[in-house]
């Protein structure tokens, strides 16, 4: 059993991390192996429990760029992209509850930022930020007429389709 100091902070950003440097590897054949997986993470992220790639596999092709450098640094900037996704996140959820961010914005925001959900993803490196992001954008494009738009938007949520395959109906 790991002790904290080997764990490493973002433990679920691993599964994606690893599934694109297997990608930019040429791993393909071994994207789903789970004995594989665990070797190059004890290896190469130092995860006290394995954080297996499930997703599907253009997931690992969106990932790419940060199997670039490694599972720190592009811890850092997948956390520092999150918050970006939350504060987009929260800008365009503006319109759908107008009069309390007119007249409570700072504690309405510190409410939401502040939520359990949004620890556990900054915590634990999840592709909710993102998800959400895509969710808000993609019903602020349906509500400003433009479903084209709107498609290719929801279309980008199959990098988690269990929560976009509702959105046609």
């Amino acid at each position: 059993i790991a002790s904290s100091e080997d764990e490493t902070l973002v433990p679920d950003f691993a599964a994606p991390w690893t599934g694109a440097s297997f990608f930019l590897d040429g791993r393909l054949g071994e994207l789903y192996d789970v004995n594989a997986q665990w070797a190059f993470q004890i290896e190469a992220v130092r995860n006290a429990a394995p954080s297996w790639f499930v997703s599907p596999p253009h997931v690992a092709l969106l990932y790419t760029p940060l199997a670039f450098v490694s599972f720190n640094t592009a811890a850092l900037i997948w956390t520092a992209f999150s918050i970006l996704c939350i504060a987009i996140s929260v800008r365009l959820l503006e319109p759908f509850a107008p009069r309390l961010f007119r007249e409570h914005r700072i504690v309405t925001i510190l409410i939401l930022v502040s939520s359990f959900p949004i620890f556990e993803l900054l915590g634990a490196g999840q592709q909710s930020a993102l998800t959400l992001l895509l969710m808000v954008g993609g019903v602020r494009l349906v509500l400003a007429d433009q479903q084209g738009w709107a498609g290719v938007v929801f279309a980008l949520g199959a990098i988690k389709p269990q929560l976009f395959i509702l959105v046609p109906f």
